[in-house]
């Protein structure tokens, strides 16, 4: 696992739940490909269905995926002009 990967697995479980559709993000500077790559691996041990994982955005500047969990959802983007992974945390699901 990458060091990119698992900043992306710690800030997705340091995020607190919240009762309310609120949302918390994070983020952190990263190269668009590392980035990437780290929002795949996230995605893998998310080990969610395929159904539950939505490319929003996907060109050669900007990856944006929602994928469903069981208390929410969880946004990873990667910007390649900003060189940074966000992630977003909501307790609002589908």
């Amino acid at each position: 696992m990458n060091k990119g990967s698992i900043f992306a697995a710690l800030a997705i479980m340091a995020i607190p739940a919240v009762a309310s559709a609120a949302a918390e993000s994070s983020s952190v500077s990263m190269s668009f490909e590392k980035c990437q790559a780290a929002q795949a691996n996230t995605i893998a041990q998310l080990n969610v269905p395929p159904g539950d994982i939505v490319h929003i955005v996907n060109t050669s500047a900007m990856t944006m995926t929602r994928v469903y969990v069981a208390d929410g959802s969880v946004i990873i983007t990667c910007s390649a002009p900003d060189n940074k992974m966000v992630i977003t945390k909501s307790s609002e699901g589908r």
